[in-house]
């Protein structure tokens, strides 16, 4: 019920006010990209509408290109079983026919075919990989050579870091696989 809440204008007001801030901040000649969570999963949260409302509003006030997610709400299960999805293509192609500015789709990704037809079919300007890299990072370099068997990735959705311990980030299936054979 303050300012940051209630009507669509108070919800986008904190994202709205960061990238005027960061603009300022970086000026014009460096990009500013953000990953946004065009809609909620769960029917009283975000709607895709609003999500793409508030995209609108980030693009004129600096914003210069989107990697489209969701918001709150359940995970994808058939990413988290490794199955190839990509849930938020569609998000993404109808943020893409709203702005003017590049749109990276996330999520998913496994083939590179799948990367291309994203991409070939206007659906996304870019595809964003994140947990393919963690635990693959010469993915793309594989790709990019002529190998283009599926990435190794199961999406088991355990990749993480134990920082206290100094750990850097990794694969939980490569963890996993290790500490089974260290027993």
């Amino acid at each position: 019920e303050d300012r940051w809440g209630g009507s669509p204008e108070n919800r986008r007001r904190f994202h709205l006010e960061v990238v005027r801030r960061v603009r300022q901040a970086i000026g014009t000649d460096f990009p500013l990209m953000i990953k946004y969570g065009v809609k909620d999963a769960s029917d009283r949260g975000l709607s895709l509408e609003e999500g793409i409302e508030t995209v609108r509003q980030m693009v004129t006030a600096g914003l210069d290109a989107i990697e489209v997610s969701t918001g709150i709400g359940d995970v994808i299960p058939a990413v988290c079983k490794g199955d190839e999805v990509t849930p938020y293509r569609d998000f993404a192609a109808a943020v893409g026919r709203a702005v003017d500015v590049p749109v990276i789709a996330v999520a998913g990704v496994r083939r590179l075919a799948t990367a291309e037809d994203i991409v070939s079919s206007g659906d996304a300007d870019m595809v964003a990989l994140s947990r393919p890299l963690i635990r693959e990072p010469g993915l793309v370099a594989r790709w990019g050579n002529g190998e283009t068997s599926p990435a190794t990735c199961i999406s088991c959705n355990r990749c993480g870091t134990d920082a206290s311990r100094g750990d850097s980030l990794e694969c939980g299936e490569d963890r996993r696989l290790r500490e089974r054979t260290n027993r």
